[in-house]
């Protein structure tokens, strides 16, 4: 709760409560585990921990994506991608950017994109505990905000076909 705070995300004290006294709650984070999206990217299919976390949380009152995202990549930050209307326009989601980020991970090309992100970060400083999926989350990010003259941009400002099930 505290780390979404620092995003200026107010998380509604009740669902705060709520979410941290839920032994359902603790019991799904338990089962997802400590891994990137690129080592497994089925952990975020429907019907595993994940999915089922993901709608306990979606059911507190107003907890919208965008909040009940980072709730979760602040537990898990290299599995759950952050919702964020800004990405999801860019990246054209539709109604599951999960599908998305695990069609990505799936690609046999992922590991180029994985790399040319790392890459960035490390010129970039970004501490080494921050997942490759936080990387590109802050790359779309600023491309969409206009910051396409840093190197960042670089490593793929054209995202046609990115939101395209079937490019």
């Amino acid at each position: 709760m505290l780390a979404v705070s620092m995003l200026s995300v107010d998380v509604p004290a009740r669902a705060s409560l709520n979410l941290i006294a839920s032994d359902d709650a603790r019991q799904l984070l338990a089962e997802i585990p400590a891994v990137t999206i690129w080592d497994d990217p089925a952990l975020l299919d429907l019907g595993q921990p994940a999915w089922k976390l993901w709608d306990i949380v979606r059911a507190q009152d107003d907890i919208g994506p965008t909040i009940a995202s980072k709730l979760l990549a602040a537990k898990r930050p290299a599995l759950l991608p952050v919702h964020d209307q800004h990405v999801a326009n860019a990246l054209e989601f539709g109604p599951s950017d999960w599908g998305f980020w695990q069609q990505v991970a799936s690609d046999p090309d992922a590991s180029a994109l994985t790399s040319a992100v790392q890459e960035v970060m490390a010129e970039a400083s970004v501490p080494s505990n921050v997942s490759v999926l936080r990387g590109i989350d802050v790359v779309v990010w600023m491309v969409t905000h206009g910051w396409t003259s840093h190197r960042a941009c670089t490593i793929g400002c054209d995202f046609d076909g990115f939101g395209d099930p079937g490019a």
